[in-house]
């Protein structure tokens, strides 16, 4: 399990390299010439990398919250309580923190659930950049497995366009089915051929279809998760979110009006990830901690689970996701949230960074400095 853990840190760090210059490839062409717009804004094209390609990065992060859960580092009580904790006050802190300055707004409040979220790849970039010892990794792994799970909660339940009650009350139906093939009749090719069909039935019944990949997810079998995974991560980290964040990163700079910096919807992002994930997962903490609800780890200090929510506070793949869906009839908001997660997660990478690698850690006898 260390050995899969591994790899798996190991492919959060390159994913996060090449969503960085994915990224900076998408804000300098969005700039320098306008077929940028002619291509990704296209309503066919957007459409096939927002709702049919993220379908297969749901599938994944169903996946890894299926194996973390049955499996892995949250498979009882006593591991799952810590990050639960950490990832729940994590979220719903910023969440209040945006709600506190849009409250009064009926268009930018839609985007409350925006700086919720949490992208595992670049948190591990920078902590992977850092000397943190491998236990505070498993309890961000952890953490961001649990945010993925609120995360997709929030979106199927928060950012839909209104449900169909047909299609809706096919989706339990399709679940029974899949279930009973899943008990008594599992093959791979089966899960494989039915997704198309699960998609759209997602699609009609107004659920965001991408959570079809989640749903998918969970009728897979438990000893054929890690060849799931093997034969979805490269094509999820290396061509899935690259096109996306290539999609969704474009922003006119010579056109954005800098003072919205400054707005409400602007100040609710950026305060959210940045403050409200450190007060959020430290406050959580430090008070289950000494309330004796939670244990840390024995190598791991209150300064360290601080230094590790700044990483976060880096919500960028799923806080971009969610703003495409809160603000898609709204170019001004919608480009306004872009580069509110862009400041935020950049301050919070930074910042980050420079406290973890000024920190001492204390290492277990069996761990080497990574």
């Amino acid at each position: 399990m260390r050995n899969f853990i591994d790899e798996l840190l190991k492919l959060f760090q390159v994913s996060g390299y090449i969503l960085i210059i994915t990224f900076f490839i998408a804000l300098i062409w969005s700039n320098v010439n306008n077929s940028y717009f002619y291509i990704f804004h296209n309503k066919s094209i957007h459409f096939f990398i927002n709702e049919i390609l993220m379908a297969f990065f749901f599938l994944l992060v169903g996946l890894e919250i299926k194996r973390e859960l049955l499996i892995g580092h949250l498979n009882s009580f006593k591991k799952a309580l810590l990050p639960a904790i950490l990832a729940f006050f994590g979220a719903i802190t910023p969440a209040i923190i945006f709600l506190i300055f849009n409250i009064n707004n009926l268009e930018t409040i839609k985007g409350w659930g925006i700086p919720m979220a949490t992208d595992i790849a670049f948190a591990f970039l920078i902590i992977s950049l850092s000397k943190a010892p491998y236990s505070l990794r498993i309890i961000l792994l952890s953490v961001a497995i649990i945010d993925d799970i609120i995360a997709v909660i929030v979106i199927g339940i928060f950012y839909t366009k209104g449900f169909n009650l047909l299609f809706t009350s096919i989706i339990p139906i399709i679940g029974i089915l899949l279930f009973i093939i899943n008990r008594y009749f599992y093959r791979d090719w089966i899960l494989i051929l039915s997704f198309p069909f699960v998609w759209y039935i997602f699609y009609k019944s107004g659920i965001h279809p991408a959570i079809s990949g989640v749903f998918m997810s969970f009728f897979v079998k438990l000893d054929r998760i890690e060849m799931w995974e093997d034969k979805l991560d490269n094509f999820v980290d290396f061509i899935v979110l690259p096109i996306f964040i290539l999609a969704n990163s474009g922003i006119e700079i010579k056109h954005f009006d800098f003072s919205n910096i400054f707005s409400n919807l602007s100040l609710g992002i950026m305060l959210g990830l940045f403050f409200g994930k450190q007060i959020g997962i430290t406050i959580s903490a430090l008070i289950f901690n000494k309330l004796k609800i939670v244990e840390f780890p024995e190598n791991i200090k209150i300064s360290h689970i601080w230094a590790m929510s700044l990483t976060c506070a880096i919500g960028f793949t799923m806080s971009i996701f969610i703003s495409e869906l809160a603000f898609y009839n709204n170019k001004e908001l919608l480009e306004i949230s872009k580069m509110s997660i862009f400041l935020a997660s950049f301050i919070s990478a930074i910042v980050g960074l420079i406290v973890l690698r000024t920190l001492k850690f204390q290492y277990e006898r069996t761990e080497k400095k990574i």
